[in-house]
């Protein structure tokens, strides 16, 4: 089902543009994974569809690998002792792909081979931010119990 996933959402994010903006939904699977099997699931996640994200790119192996790995990771915790609220799934998923967008683009700028400006990097990051963060009712954390 994972594999599957993956090959959708890729397949989506190649094809599809909203107002010209590519989407970036396969933080979303990563998410997903650490959301239900905690942060190593996530993290494992995150970097298997970075991993894939940077040989689809043709640039250079990390960048994606880092940036969701870390995303997916962080996702695990998200739950933690809060009660999971429409609110912060929003905010969640907000944060969550502005920071694998942000380590994406600070990590390909740091190695010389970043293939945009700053502000426009941070444009596209905020607005699949705010796109993915519509998610939010959907993809929520498990019930701790």
């Amino acid at each position: 089902a994972f594999f599957l996933a993956a090959f959708v959402l890729f397949s989506i994010e190649a094809r599809v543009t909203v107002f010209g903006i590519r989407p970036c939904l396969t933080i979303l699977l990563a998410c997903f994974a650490g959301f239900k099997d905690g942060p190593r699931s996530g993290l494992l996640a995150g970097a298997f569809l970075g991993l894939l994200e940077d040989g689809f790119s043709g640039g250079i192996l990390g960048p994606g690998m880092f940036g969701k790995g870390m995303a997916g990771y962080i996702s695990g915790y998200l739950a933690g002792p809060l009660s999971w609220k429409p609110a912060y799934g929003y905010f969640g998923i907000f944060f969550l792909t502005a920071f694998d967008g942000a380590v994406s683009f600070t990590s390909l700028a740091a190695l010389g081979h970043a293939t945009t400006t700053t502000s426009n990097a941070a444009f596209v990051v905020a607005s699949q931010s705010l796109l993915n963060s519509l998610s939010a009712p959907v993809l929520r954390p498990r019930e701790k119990r």
